[in-house]
């Protein structure tokens, strides 16, 4: 996990790093960015399934491009420095990079589709509505991309405008956090959030955050 988070630091605003608890409640590896004051990254910390993974064995993960082909997958414990490698060669790539994309044919168009809406139901409607216009701005086909904007309609919807309120109030709790600690203050801002978007995602987030800064 800290490696990851180095990447993420590394490579900000070129990889997204989605932390997936699978074994534990959310609060329990919450709690344990806590302690290691672990939340300054824009990583995602959920429990939901952002993405479809075939790997079951753990730790895994698994590197997507940014038209979401599959780049490597596998034990991030023995892959990390294959990793790095290849998001540095593909940041330093990146001023050449054509514009033009090949778009995900038939399965992969499936799969690019099933992943964004993955993020969708997990409550990551940031991450979801950005991946969508580093889909777009890749040059797809037509198709991929008439499907991809329904998404980003569904997106910018009156039906989820509280949901992505909700998560941009908790980015900011969470930049509080990692900034002042576990204080008065921050429990506040995420009890209120808890309170003003109940039901949400990001509420559920909070809630296990208040219940990871509760004593053993």
């Amino acid at each position: 996990m800290p490696a990851t988070l180095t990447l993420q630091r590394e490579f900000e605003g070129q990889f997204q790093a989605v932390l997936i608890e699978r074994r534990h409640e959310l609060s329990d590896v919450l709690r344990l960015g806590l302690e290691h004051r672990w939340l300054d990254t824009a990583a995602i910390w959920t429990n939901g399934y952002p993405f479809l993974m075939e790997r079951q064995a753990v730790p895994s993960y698994i590197l997507l491009s940014a038209s979401s082909e599959i780049v490597m997958q596998g034990n991030p414990l023995e892959d990390m420095s294959r990793i790095r490698a290849w998001l540095a060669e593909w940041r330093d790539r990146a001023p050449a990079r054509s514009s033009s994309h090949p778009a995900p044919e038939g399965g992969s168009k499936a799969q690019l589709l099933r992943r964004i809406d993955c993020a969708i139901e997990s409550g990551a409607y940031v991450f979801a509505s950005e991946f969508c216009k580093r889909v777009i701005s890749s040059k797809p086909d037509a198709e991929t991309v008439d499907e991809v904007s329904v998404r980003v309609t569904r997106l910018e919807s009156p039906e989820l405008a509280r949901e992505v309120a909700a998560e941009k109030a908790l980015w900011s709790a969470r930049a509080a956090l990692q900034e002042q600690g576990v204080t008065d203050e921050t429990k506040s801002l995420l009890s209120d959030l808890v309170s003003e978007y109940e039901g949400t995602h990001a509420a559920l987030t909070a809630t296990a955050l208040l219940q990871a800064m509760a004593p053993e």
